[in-house]
């Protein structure tokens, strides 16, 4: 994750963006790495394209699935328009061609997981992409 922030960095410097990260090291998916990158990069580019000052990232482990949130304090989305947000194509005008989101959802039923968004407590919106958990068996388990 850090690395994805440090690549956007250049671009929320500008804005002020502030972050907060907030993940266990000990959290992990089962899924490709790039296929991972590309779904959060894509997240974390429509956050810091709507955000005002603040983007809040965290990953929590949920039974067998791993949902990582990102949350903004932009202007947000009315709970109507989520399901359009997943279909390619469709977009803001003046921000993106409306397909990193449908990528993004793409790629997590791929693996079994799902992309769904609500309000964020920051006052934007709030993406939470679940993908499985990476289970370690003990040697000899």
């Amino acid at each position: 994750m850090g690395k994805l922030v440090t690549v956007l960095s250049p671009i929320t410097e500008g804005k002020g963006i502030d972050w907060s990260i907030d993940i266990d090291s000990r959290v992990a998916v089962q899924a490709d790495p790039a296929d991972v990158a590309e779904a959060i990069g894509n997240i974390l580019d429509n956050a810091v394209r709507f955000a005002r000052r603040r983007i809040q990232v965290s990953a929590v482990a949920e039974g067998q699935m791993v949902t990582v949130r990102v949350g903004d304090d932009g202007p947000g989305v009315d709970a109507e328009y989520y399901a359009r947000m997943l279909k390619r194509g469709v977009t803001d005008a003046d921000a993106g061609h409306g397909l990193g989101l449908a990528i993004s959802s793409d790629i997590a039923a791929a693996y079994g997981g799902e992309l769904r968004f609500r309000q964020s407590h920051l006052g934007g919106l709030e993406a939470n992409l679940s993908l499985p958990a990476l289970r370690c068996e003990a040697p000899g388990q």
